[in-house]
């Protein structure tokens, strides 16, 4: 009986453990300080781009995401592209 409730313990733990699971990515960058960025004051991303389907993490909305919240935290503004 004692292990049979030590066990649904353990299962009961190990199943709250994996819902308090964080969400979020971390996502790597390597901002360039060397680099003359003072004169730009916003960006945008590259519609339509023909990717190799091999490399599909340049269409990934998590580190678009992270791409966007590096580029506000130094303080450049996404602007919509010009046709």
């Amino acid at each position: 009986m004692k292990f049979t409730t030590t066990f649904l313990l353990l299962i009961l733990m190990t199943a709250a453990m994996g819902c308090m699971n964080d969400s979020r990515f971390l996502v790597e960058y390597d901002y360039s300080y060397k680099g003359n960025f003072k004169k730009y004051n916003s960006y945008t991303f590259v519609d339509n781009m023909p990717f190799d389907d091999k490399d599909s993490s340049m269409n990934n909305p998590v580190i678009a995401e992270a791409i966007r919240h590096q580029m506000d935290v130094h303080g450049y503004r996404q602007t919509k592209k010009e046709a």
